[in-house]
């Protein structure tokens, strides 16, 4: 995919910003290539600034960026780590087991609320609900009826 003819799928980005900063990365990685491997910063430096501005957790679109330029990975991130770039760690949070409950309760509840308004659209939603919650509750010896709303 070429860089001056964009396509759709082009994971360069389209802002002035950014555009600046995959052209400056596109002649540092040429001058790279052709010069002594301890040019490097420039071309790091580059990297490090374009993976600020490209790299998000689980979306970001740098590793693509570095495909088109033909940039290999490794060395980018060899390269970024050499001259100070540090990957940041993500930060996971623990739930209590309380918390774990209330979280699946609601989201629970919101698949429910989902299924129900889906289901409110056919002509036999009363008896579909009845059915469903019925299914829900068998063994716990709960009864459902369902009933319009006054």
């Amino acid at each position: 995919m070429s860089l001056i003819k964009r396509t759709i799928k082009s994971s360069v980005p389209r802002g002035k910003d950014e555009l600046r900063q995959v052209t400056v990365v596109r002649e540092a990685w040429a001058e790279y290539r052709t010069k002594e491997k301890r040019f490097s910063k420039q071309f790091a430096e580059g990297l490090i600034s374009l993976h600020k501005q490209l790299a998000k957790p689980g979306h970001g679109t740098f590793g693509e960026c570095l495909k088109e330029l033909d940039i290999p990975r490794m060395t980018a991130y060899r390269l970024m780590q050499l001259h100070g770039w540090k990957a940041e760690k993500r930060v996971t949070k623990t739930y209590t087991l309380e918390e774990h409950k209330a979280e699946r309760y609601t989201m629970l509840c919101k698949e429910v609320r989902t299924y129900c308004a889906k289901v409110r659209k056919d002509p036999d939603y009363k008896a579909k609900l009845e059915k469903f919650f019925r299914e829900i509750t068998e063994g716990l010896g709960v009864v459902v009826e369902v009933r319009e709303a006054a």
